[in-house]
């Protein structure tokens, strides 16, 4: 499972661990500043605010492991019919 989030949640749980460590013993994650978890990780903050509302997990996109519909040409066999 080598996917995109997996990467991006080292990414969270470095910058928490960073704030955590420089805040101390008192620190609350769902109450850190926003903006410099946005700083850190480089995420937006409408990203960021998403990821705090999971719980800080990077969650799959949710049309991950879907396959497109198959489109209006795959039935297409040629233009013998102009002739």
């Amino acid at each position: 499972m080598n996917e995109r989030h997996d990467d991006l949640q080292e990414i969270i749980d470095a910058a928490l661990r960073e704030m955590a460590a420089e805040e101390g013993d008192g620190f609350d994650p769902q109450a850190c500043n926003l903006a410099e978890f946005c700083r850190r990780t480089g995420l937006t903050r409408s990203r960021a605010r998403t990821v705090r509302a999971h719980g800080f997990r990077a969650l799959p996109h949710g049309n991950s492991g879907r396959r497109a519909a198959p489109g209006v040409l795959a039935g297409h066999t040629g233009l013998d019919w102009l002739h």
